[in-house]
């Protein structure tokens, strides 16, 4: 009986520590400005090569009217990359030039290449 205290306990922690956590293929919030804006130059520039995996990237949110883009910068500030943006359903938009943090897929959409948005914070 003791034992099968221990293993629902165990079974209660493991469920618990993974609440609230997004699972994505590369998760960009944790690398260098200049990497991040390499890598999102590269997924304009060779699209296929990064699709149907989910991203989750900082930036800041420009756009209106249902045309949105993530903007993010090189460590110098000097340069920025522009990754197009179309927001899953229920998901809205802060305002512009807001710092965010998004998470999608990176999809075609009638011929052209976006990170479809599940989660904006």
């Amino acid at each position: 009986m003791k034992r099968f205290f221990v293993i629902c306990a165990f079974c209660g922690v493991m469920f618990l520590s993974g609440c609230g956590a997004v699972s994505v293929d590369h998760d960009l919030t944790n690398k260098k400005a200049s990497m991040v804006y390499t890598i999102v130059t590269n997924m304009n520039s060779s699209p296929s090569a990064y699709a149907n995996k989910s991203y989750k990237i900082n930036g800041d949110i420009e756009g209106s009217l249902g045309y949105y883009s993530l903007i993010v910068f090189d460590d110098t500030n000097c340069c920025s990359a522009e990754l197009a943006l179309v927001l899953d359903n229920g998901v809205t938009c802060p305002k512009k030039k807001t710092n965010v943090t998004v998470i999608g897929e990176y999809v075609q959409i009638d011929g052209q290449y976006c990170l479809k948005v599940t989660k904006i914070s």
